[in-house]
């Protein structure tokens, strides 16, 4: 994992909702999940690239995140991009990149912390 926004991101997309250690963290806005990894499984259909990007944002509502854009396109059959524009109240703008192929996840980022520091 990174350092920067890239790692809490990550966790709070692939995290699901109902995650049992939720019940370690008595305040409700300190606990994770989310409704991407289901909703993202769905059949490819317009309406669920639409879903996908929707449930992206709200994964990703946090205010540490800041402003956040996701574009989801299906470039043939069974691979799903999604782009992910992070822009944080105080740092530069972080791109990640997640590709669905097939059953698995691929994760790849531009601009990683790593290579800022």
């Amino acid at each position: 994992m990174d350092q920067g926004v890239e790692n809490s991101a990550l966790i709070d997309l692939f995290t699901k909702k109902g995650w049992f250690g939720n019940s370690l963290e008595q305040e409700i806005e300190k606990q994770i999940g989310s409704e991407f990894m289901e909703t993202a499984s769905r059949p490819v259909t317009a309406t669920n690239l639409l879903d996908t990007a929707r449930a992206v944002e709200e994964a990703l509502s946090a205010d540490i995140y800041g402003t956040v854009t996701a574009t989801v396109t299906n470039p043939n059959s069974y691979i799903v991009r999604i782009k992910i524009i992070i822009e944080p109240p105080a740092n530069e703008s972080t791109g990640l990149l997640l590709t669905k192929n097939g059953l698995n996840w691929l994760f790849q980022k531009f601009n990683p912390a790593s290579e800022r520091v």
